[in-house]
């Protein structure tokens, strides 16, 4: 039903640009909406008036375990944050225009093909990032809430054609399990959206399988173990986001807590943009598992020990000093060594 762009979201936007298009000057871009005109100029905090618990949720986080709780969703913030307004200083400015038709987004159904295409950014109120009108005003009206539902536009920021989003084009691929964005990222209209910023919704997204060590373990001898680790919560690849870096990190540590040895994975993917090859990238995509091995370890004196792994993910692999690291979940196993 969803993702069929060429037979039923996109006809249904070209109709309505069509329509738009056809309206009198003085009809576009405004609108009645319960009485109350509605514009492009219209202030997330109008609409709260009456969408009290909605807009809360966007402007706060109420209500959820969001790390800018407080502060807002991301999607608020999304034209404020410290990442984005520091990243955005050091770009060109043909890139900047770009990174800003999503972070300061205007009218999302202006754009047509939602699969590559992203919207205009807006000249007014940008300080409100992605707010009310970017998705629930056409220029015309409100839309319905059937058409915020479908995960076709989402894709208007979360999907794009240069490889620096793809997330829409992971969900169609790869996730068969059934949920759209929306059930997930907004279960029950929750506008605070989370996603990586919230340490409860990130730990539900990957599963461990710790390691099973049968074998007799003998001091001061090597021996290898293996594990997995299973994205078997998300609709997408971890990291979906091409800034971001999943780590899986096993370690032995003895009685005492000390660590004796480690082994580190990665996960990331790779752009032209950052003078990497795309075919290089490396990730666990929706519903896949990634088995890993750990050669080399060894323990010093007979005893029990204990194989932690820890999986986390950070937000900036360009610039560590804009970087949020997000614990994501763990699991242990004990073995005694003879």
């Amino acid at each position: 039903m969803y993702g069929t762009k060429a037979k039923s979201c996109s006809m249904w936007v070209g109709v309505l640009a069509a329509w738009i298009a056809l309206a009198p000057a003085g009809a576009r871009g405004a609108g009645m909406h319960a009485g109350t005109a509605v514009s492009f100029d219209t202030l997330a905090a109008d609409c709260g008036a009456c969408h009290q618990e909605k807009y809360q949720q966007w402007r706060y986080g109420a209500g959820a375990d969001l790390d800018s709780a407080g502060n807002g969703s991301y999607h608020a913030m999304s034209s404020t944050e410290n990442m984005f307004t520091t990243m955005l200083a050091k770009m060109q400015p043909d890139m900047q225009a770009y990174c800003k038709g999503c972070h300061e987004a205007g009218n999302a159904w202006a754009v047509q093909d939602k699969v590559n295409d992203i919207p205009q950014p807006r000249t007014t109120n940008v300080e409100e990032g992605v707010h009310c009108v970017t998705c629930h005003f056409d220029g015309r009206k409100i839309v319905s809430k059937a058409a915020v539902q479908d995960p076709l536009f989402c894709a208007t920021c979360h999907n794009e054609n240069t490889g620096l989003v793809e997330i829409y084009n992971e969900w169609f691929a790869d996730y068969g399990g059934g949920k759209t964005c929306q059930q997930c990222h907004m279960a029950d209209g929750n506008h605070a959206a989370p996603g990586f910023h919230s340490p409860s919704f990130i730990g539900k997204a990957l599963t461990v399988a710790p390691p099973v060590i049968s074998d007799t373990i003998t001091a001061g001898v090597p021996f290898a173990f293996r594990f997995s680790v299973t994205n078997s919560g998300t609709g997408h690849s971890v990291p979906e986001d091409l800034f971001r870096v999943l780590t899986v990190r096993a370690s032995i540590v003895d009685g005492a807590n000390a660590e004796l040895y480690e082994c580190v994975n990665t996960y990331y993917k790779r752009n032209a943009l950052f003078g990497e090859n795309p075919a290089d990238t490396v990730v666990i995509k929706s519903g896949a598992t990634a088995t890993l091995d750990c050669p080399g370890a060894v323990v010093g004196s007979p005893g029990v020990y204990t194989v932690r792994i820890e999986v986390s993910q950070d937000s900036n692999r360009v610039d560590p000093t804009l970087n949020h690291n997000a614990f994501m979940t763990s699991a242990f196993t004990t073995f005694v060594a003879r």
